[in-house]
């Protein structure tokens, strides 16, 4: 399918990692939404090494996630 002409198209929005280009924003200005190993330091998939993985460990951490990535998406 083809992007809708004067739309934003969105390709993906990953809901376990931040989005790529922000891992500085990221662990800056929300660290505490950001999984930690036992060393204190962001996990990152190898794969992915720009995007630090989100911590939904508790019932109160997905909710300021999802308002991040709310915003992300209605922009």
């Amino acid at each position: 399918m083809a992007p809708a002409p004067g739309f934003y198209n969105i390709c993906y929005v990953n809901g376990f990692q931040t989005q790529p280009g922000e891992h500085d924003l990221w662990l800056r200005q929300r660290r505490d939404l950001i999984l930690l190993g036992s060393d204190s330091r962001p996990l990152i998939d190898e794969n992915r090494p720009d995007e630090p993985i989100v911590d939904t460990s508790t019932a109160a951490k997905p909710t300021p996630f999802a308002c991040v990535i709310g915003e992300t998406v209605s922009i």
